[in-house]
């Protein structure tokens, strides 16, 4: 059996704990949470419909032209 606790914390420091886990994060979690973001509402780039899928690129396909 395992024990869990809850703790309230800072908003400081739960917006630090995600921008340290998001690099870390698999492209299937990081899609679904940009799909929150959208159903939210709250929100100034992602629209409430869109559907965000993340994937891996080469780095051919990353390059912009000067």
């Amino acid at each position: 059996m395992s024990i869990k606790t809850t703790q309230r914390i800072k908003r400081q420091v739960a917006l630090a704990t995600l921008l340290r886990e998001i690099p870390n994060l698999s492209n299937d979690v990081l899609g679904d949470i940009m799909d929150v973001l959208a159903d939210s509402e709250q929100s100034r780039y992602c629209s409430r419909f869109d559907n965000f899928i993340v994937s891996e690129f080469t780095d051919d396909e990353n390059k912009t032209e000067d």
